[in-house]
């Protein structure tokens, strides 16, 4: 990201990062050039501080673009476009975004009523099912203060340890 946009009559826009400092200060600080900051008891002083401090360095400055090739070539370059002539290419992209629709749709999908009342009935069919919500309710009142239990007198079957 540059800290500046060049705009068609020459001018310069400059990202300003301002701050409120602990003393209740303003502190602009330019983006990009980290030597140009200060600080002003006001917003506007501060922007109107930064804009001067800016024209002064920049007065024997010039901003130019540079272009540099990278470091290291892209692995990807070397296969960019290698499909862009094969007639099967779009079929396989079209099979490939209905395919991950179909994924899209399993993983967000929600267990029919049915499957959950199935569910249901098997565990209240269970014979430790009232056994065992009997002691979920014992284990919410204690938590919830209404008694105290001692843990030691409680009986739990071996299946449901």
């Amino acid at each position: 990201m540059t800290g500046f946009v060049q705009l068609p009559n020459n001018n310069f826009t400059f990202q300003v990062l301002l701050d409120k400092v602990s003393d209740g200060k303003v502190r602009a600080t330019i983006l990009g050039f980290p030597d140009c900051k200060v600080e002003a008891s006001t917003k506007e002083e501060a922007l109107k501080e930064i804009k001067e401090l800016l024209k002064k360095r920049l007065e024997n400055s010039e901003i130019v673009s540079v272009e540099i090739e990278p470091v290291k070539p892209n692995p990807w370059l070397a296969i960019a476009g290698k499909y862009k002539d094969d007639p099967l290419f779009d079929e396989f992209l079209a099979d490939m975004e209905a395919h991950r629709r179909q994924e899209d749709a399993q993983t967000n999908k929600q267990p029919e009523y049915e499957e959950w009342e199935k569910a249901a009935i098997e565990l209240k069919n269970n014979p430790l099912f009232e056994e065992v919500l009997g002691y979920i309710g014992e284990a919410r009142r204690e938590l919830d203060g209404e008694m105290e239990i001692d843990n030691d007198e409680l009986e739990v079957p071996a299946k449901v340890k």
